[in-house]
């Protein structure tokens, strides 16, 4: 058996697969495995690091913290509790824990509800709705409007929701959201990078992973699947698994046409772009009333939160992203490599670039080996349901999944992929 696609969720279905007796071989593309996790690490001595891809594990999220307990990894509350927030906004700074220790001046305009979530308004909107139906043609944006939300609301729900909402259905929403709300203050991360998951599995299996296999077609004959590479060479077995984004699976070329469940599956789902920017910072950052907080402001940056790790001389990575309008700008500046990431931030965080010792990012946007950060129903499009069969074809992963842009979905469609080959 052949797996295409050293993501998560080919190197889950890989050793379910192995330790289930079956001769799997798992090839991948580039010269790493992760997919979408991609954990950066500093040059400094320590072991900082700053995420690229998935780094947030929800308390929901069994398998991911199953498979770390597993391989002897301690999950680490994410940001950690420590200062309160910061909100910039309107010319003016305050500084809380909850948002009722805000003053009155940047809740004015708000609903009862709105003031509750700020500056995540759009996760109380979500949370004070009532459900969706399956059958609503409305996008987020619609349904929020419809639900309340102010025109002071719209500043902090444009600005503080990654979702993207002109587009992405409002069940589909809601139902993200409401994941969040759940999840405040819960979230956990691995702090010595979540690609140790990804890492620990790979390293069960050194001699059945072949790097550098850019799969370019797929065709299925009657007694097995060929694959071939972009550099010619070919792999065959009677079946496969295809763990491989959809931006991938939609350059693939299929003898007799893409399966028609996976075009169909395709053709109802965007891409979301993201890019993600962790600037290491010297601890003399940290002093006194530079000391940063997860920091919120209605332009990019607009969330900075710190990583749990730091070193001893309180040197630690500040995270932040950029999704929906933000990703040209950033996009642009990261054509100019770190030298742009650091034009780009310098007005925007002068308090705290003097003290950036690296700029570490990755735009998986303009990475062909991904082609943006996670998957999300068109509207009118049926909800995931999981992975696709298509005769000895079996496509899987986070972008095919339930969990579409989680660690959680890409093990979940290992599991399901795995069950159906018996």
């Amino acid at each position: 058996m052949i797996l295409i696609g050293g993501g998560l969720a080919g190197l889950q279905a890989l050793d379910l697969l192995r330790r289930r007796g079956f001769d799997a071989r798992l090839y991948e593309a580039s010269d790493r495995v992760g997919g979408r996790i991609y954990s950066l690490r500093s040059s400094s001595a320590g072991g900082l690091v700053a995420e690229a891809g998935a780094e947030r594990i929800r308390p929901a999220h069994l398998r991911v913290l199953g498979l770390a307990r597993q391989l002897g990894i301690t999950p680490v509350l994410y940001p950690p509790p420590q200062n309160p927030y910061l909100l910039s906004i309107n010319g003016g700074e305050y500084r809380f824990r909850t948002p009722e220790d805000i003053p009155g001046t940047p809740l004015e305009g708000l609903s009862e509800a709105e003031k509750r979530g700020v500056p995540s308004v759009h996760l109380e909107l979500a949370a004070e709705a009532p459900p969706v139906a399956d059958d609503d043609s409305r996008t987020a944006w619609q349904w929020l409007k419809d639900n309340g939300m102010t025109a002071a609301g719209e500043v902090y729900v444009r600005a503080f929701a990654p979702f993207p909402l002109d587009r992405l259905p409002a069940r589909c929403f809601q139902r993200y959201a409401l994941a969040e709300r759940r999840a405040l203050g819960q979230v956990k991360t691995l702090s010595g990078g979540v690609d140790t998951l990804t890492e620990g599995l790979a390293q069960r299996h050194p001699g059945h992973i072949t790097r550098g296999f850019k799969a370019v077609s797929i065709t299925q004959r009657a007694d097995q699947v060929v694959v071939r590479a972009a550099n010619g060479t070919t792999v065959s077995a009677p079946l496969a698994v295809i763990c491989l984004p959809v931006p991938v699976l939609k350059s693939l070329a299929f003898e007799g046409g893409t399966p028609k469940a996976l075009a169909d599956r395709i053709a109802g789902l965007g891409i979301e772009q993201e890019i993600k920017i962790g600037v290491e910072v010297a601890g003399a950052a940290f002093s006194g009333s530079n000391a940063p907080e997860m920091a919120f402001r209605p332009e990019f940056p607009r969330v900075v939160w710190p990583s749990p790790r730091r070193l001893d001389d309180g040197c630690r990575v500040l995270n932040m992203m950029a999704v929906n309008e933000d990703v040209p700008l950033v996009a642009a500046a990261a054509n100019g490599g770190v030298q742009g990431i650091t034009a780009l931030l310098e007005p925007r965080l002068p308090r705290l670039m003097p003290h950036a010792r690296q700029i570490l990012f990755h735009d998986f946007s303009a990475d062909p080996l991904a082609g943006g950060a996670w998957t999300w129903p068109k509207n009118g499009a049926p909800p995931p349901k999981g992975l696709i069969r298509s005769g000895r074809l079996v496509f899987a992963g986070s972008d095919l999944s339930a969990y579409p842009g989680w660690m959680e979905g890409a093990l979940a469609s290992a599991e399901a992929a795995v069950a159906t080959l018996g």
